[in-house]
Formats: C-alpha cells, structure tokens, sequence
C-alpha cells in the first residue's frame, strides 16, 4: 500500500485550510435534515458530525433528529475545519457532504440515506437513490457491532478526508467560474438594454441584472 498519498492529501488540505481559513469571531452553524431512501424525514435518528482539520479528524457532536428529521450543530469557537455528518441507518454508515462554516450558517444541509452516501461510497459523488428500506430503528450495541462502529468511523475519517480535499480544490475555481459567467451575462444584459431597438421586457431584465450584482457583491 503506497503512504505517500493519504501524506500529501494531509499536506495539501493543511494548506488550504489556512489559506481558507475565515474572519475571527464568525458565527458558525450547521443546520440540515436526515432523509431517508424514500424521500421521508429521519425522526430520532443520532446524527453525529465530524470535523477534519489541521489537527486531524474527530467527531464533535451529537444531535438526536427532531419528528421532522432536522437537526443543528452550533460550532462554538470559528475555524477553517471541514465538518460533514453521519448517521447510522439499519447498521450502514451514511455520510453528508462536506461542508466549511464560515461567515454565515450553513443552513439547507441534507444527510440522505443512500447508496453513494455509504460510507464505501463516499469517494464516489453524492447522488441517486437507494432501494427501498424498512424505516430506521436502534442499531443493537453488541461487541461485535461496536467493533464494526470503530471501523466504520476510521473509514469515514479517511473518506471524508478525501472528500474534503476535493471540494475545497474546487470550491474556489467554481466560484472564479461563476463570477466570469456572472459578468459576462450583465454586460450582455447592458448591451441589450442600451439597444433602442430591443423590444423585449426590460423590466425583466432589469431584475435579472440587479440579482447578479447581488451576487457578486463582497459580504461583509
């Protein structure tokens, strides 16, 4: 097995973790709902939220879903840490996608049960739909199913590790896309407004290019 992989993946998600790193005193949260293979809210499910960061990777909290399947983490001290979460669902590990806290909270957050949220899956993207399952219930807590939870959280770690890694490499280049895309449109909505001869709803227009200024305001 080659080691200088997970290495450099530590070495890269270091330095892009304090090149990311967010303003002190940011208010962090993580809000989101647990969703089941048919599309049903999680009630009562534990979901557990981890966080992988300079000093490695850990679970940090735990937060019983509410009878409408949502759940909250508050982040109490502001770093530039990865956090995803886990639930638990007929023994199988499920993982969230991976998510930074910043400036704002991170509210809109889904935790589905499904084949590519597997914890053996995570490495693959996060999308699909799992077959049919009976609806969650209390894992027993024998020795050997708490033996499978050991590993299971090792290899979590080493996943999310993984996904962190590739969405912090890609967050900022989507974002620079986007902003490109953004401008360009507004200078074409400007074109068309500036034409006396365009007949098409500029009130529309209009609309539209107030909503990518907005976007692309800096948040303070």
């Amino acid at each position: 097995m080659r080691s200088g992989a997970p290495l450099a993946r530590w070495t890269l998600l270091l330095a892009l973790l304090v090149v990311l790193r967010p303003a002190p005193g940011a208010a962090q949260e993580i809000a989101g709902m647990a969703v089941g293979p048919e599309g049903e809210p999680l009630a009562g499910v534990p979901v557990v939220l981890h966080r992988v960061g300079e000093g490695g990777g850990a679970f940090v909290a735990t937060d019983t879903a509410g009878p409408d399947g949502t759940f909250h983490f508050a982040i109490e001290s502001p770093d530039s840490a990865i956090y995803f979460a886990v639930v638990r669902y007929e023994g199988r590990m499920y993982v969230g996608p991976a998510a930074q806290a910043g400036a704002e909270p991170v509210t809109g957050y889904v935790l589905r049960v499904e084949p590519a949220a597997e914890a053996g899956a995570v490495g693959a993207a996060l999308s699909g739909r799992a077959p049919a399952m009976p609806p969650a219930r209390p894992a027993s807590r024998t020795g050997d199913a708490a033996s499978n939870d050991i590993g299971a959280i090792v290899l979590v770690a080493l996943l999310g590790l993984s996904t962190a890694t590739a969405f912090l490499v890609a967050a900022p280049r989507y974002r620079r896309r986007r902003t490109r895309e953004a401008l360009v449109e507004i200078a074409g909505i400007d074109r068309r407004l500036d034409d006396p001869e365009f007949d098409g709803d500029r009130a529309d227009l209009r609309q539209r290019r107030d909503a990518l200024r907005e976007q692309l305001a800096p948040r303070p």
